[in-house]
């Protein structure tokens, strides 16, 4: 989050800088698209008139706005448009569905896999997005179960949200959000199970995370390839494929893969860049590019989930 957004103030007829919300609804009109955006546990409208971005929409990813606008509705309510000038994007915040605090509080998103009220407790089983198929078992305590009964009971097999504390080596649960049929998870679990052609749906975010192995790309190559006077364009290439690679097609497929936020791949070739810069056996132990390319494919670890 911004740190304007901290103190943001929504005015009719004011520009706004930058604004970050959880989208909550979308519907679609011959001028644009609009809904509900969640912004630090407020719920705001928003009017959006890029239509290009319209499939990219999804109700749980995020919506960046920047240099937008306020303006009032016919209820005299505000909303946040990207009006004229302003531009919108969509973010995956992966922090919003998994998350450990200090504290201790945690949240999970998952596939209820099993309900069983056969004693004084609910104990919820939650196959996790991360890591893959992971089982998470969560109880609902006594005094918890009549008024989170309504979002247990006939839900196996839903993507629920979860927010719980951990004592000892029990997760404790303390809400449970039943998330719609039209939510992010739901089509993630659609492309995964059913129609890996789909898959364009998350493009906007695929875009994103390789816009960051570019940018990262032109970094790794000045500090790692500045050891040999004359790097063919196929070794550049080669190069590239495999910093994808490393990421794409490591402990993470398809579409698990698009999960991994800009700050791990940030962080992974950071890590990569600093073996290379300060590892005085690169210029001694290989004559081309292409040896130093091997070496990297076949012994710097992939990719691996942090959480």
């Amino acid at each position: 989050m911004s740190a304007n957004q901290e103190n943001l103030i929504l005015e009719p007829g004011k520009t706004i800088e930058y604004i970050e919300g959880e989208i909550l609804t979308v519907q679609f009109s011959k001028w644009g698209i609009y809904g509900k955006l969640g912004i630090k546990n407020q719920v705001h409208n928003y009017s959006l008139k890029d239509l290009d971005i319209s499939k990219n929409v999804i109700i749980g990813l995020n919506l960046i706005i920047e240099k937008g606008f306020c303006i009032k509705n016919k209820k005299e309510e505000i909303v946040i448009t990207d009006g004229k000038f302003g531009k919108a994007n969509i973010k995956l915040r992966l922090k919003t569905y998994y998350n450990v605090n200090e504290k201790k509080k945690r949240i999970l998103t998952g596939i209820v896999k099993l309900i069983d009220n056969s004693n004084n407790n609910t104990i919820l089983e939650i196959e996790q997005f991360i890591p893959p198929y992971q089982t998470e078992r969560c109880i609902v305590l006594t005094q918890d179960k009549e008024r989170l009964e309504k979002n247990i009971n006939g839900n196996m097999g839903k993507v629920v949200r979860i927010i719980g504390q951990m004592k000892e080596t029990n997760f404790l649960v303390e809400s449970i959000d039943i998330l719609p049929e039209n939510h992010f998870w739901h089509k993630f679990v659609e492309i995964r199970d059913f129609h890996h052609d789909k898959i364009d749906n998350f493009s906007q975010i695929i875009t994103q995370q390789m816009e960051v192995v570019d940018n990262l790309y032109e970094s790794f190559r000045k500090i790692t390839f500045n050891f040999w006077k004359d790097v063919s364009k196929s070794s550049l290439v080669t190069l590239k494929e495999l910093l994808y690679s490393k990421i794409f097609t490591g402990e993470l497929k398809t579409p698990y893969n698009i999960l991994i936020s800009e700050n791990e791949i940030k962080n992974y070739f950071n890590a990569m860049i600093d073996f290379c810069d300060n590892s005085d056996f690169i210029k001694s132990s290989f004559n081309e590019p292409e040896e130093f390319i091997l070496y990297l494919k076949n012994f710097y670890p992939n990719y691996k989930i942090k959480l």
